[in-house]
């Protein structure tokens, strides 16, 4: 049976990856591959975030291999997060995605 990477491949298409989870108690982990997430998975981050107990206690580790939000995903995270700015922190070896992650600091200065 083919896989989901397999049929987006043979379409010419690269496949999307990303797997988000709550761990509860605040504790939100993110992980993405070198592209960046598809609305319908940012939807998924943004909905743990709403789900979170209190944005303001809530940490959200991010690893991701280049991958990453566009402005307009920047924009919809802001919106969600408000006043709350809760700690993030990510972990990647890419240039581009360290560069968004400073991007959204502006916004949530405990953005790491």
């Amino acid at each position: 049976m083919e896989s989901r990477a397999d049929k987006a491949s043979a379409a010419g298409e690269r496949p999307r990856g990303m797997l988000a989870k709550s761990l509860g108690g605040g504790l939100i982990i993110c992980v993405h591959r070198d592209v960046a997430p598809a609305d319908e998975e940012w939807n998924q981050i943004l909905a743990l975030f709403r789900g979170a107990p209190d944005l303001r206690e809530a940490r959200i580790l991010v690893f991701t291999l280049g991958g990453a939000p566009d402005a307009r995903q920047r924009a919809r995270l802001n919106t969600v997060v408000g006043d709350a700015k809760p700690r993030i922190a990510v972990i990647t070896p890419s240039a581009l995605a360290r560069a968004a992650g400073i991007a959204i600091s502006w916004f949530i200065p405990t953005a790491v």
